[in-house]
């Protein structure tokens, strides 16, 4: 996945930079600042397609465009 625009913090603060590619460990540290006072909700990504492939499965909770 893909965020389709910075993440910011409600304060304005940079969280995490768009087309930045979500590794488990990055959605790990979203999921925990997701818990916290300050985190913006939801976050729009993209869900890149692989060449002739499928696109994958969603992932409980995410959405995505599906489209690269």
């Amino acid at each position: 996945m893909i965020p389709e625009k910075d993440v910011l913090s409600n304060g304005g603060n940079l969280i995490l930079k768009e087309e930045t590619i979500l590794t488990e460990t990055w959605i790990e540290r979203l999921e925990n600042f997701a818990t916290a006072p300050g985190a913006q909700k939801p976050i729009d990504v993209r869900i890149p397609r692989l060449a002739g492939g499928e696109p994958p499965t969603p992932i409980d909770g995410v959405s995505g465009s599906g489209e690269a």
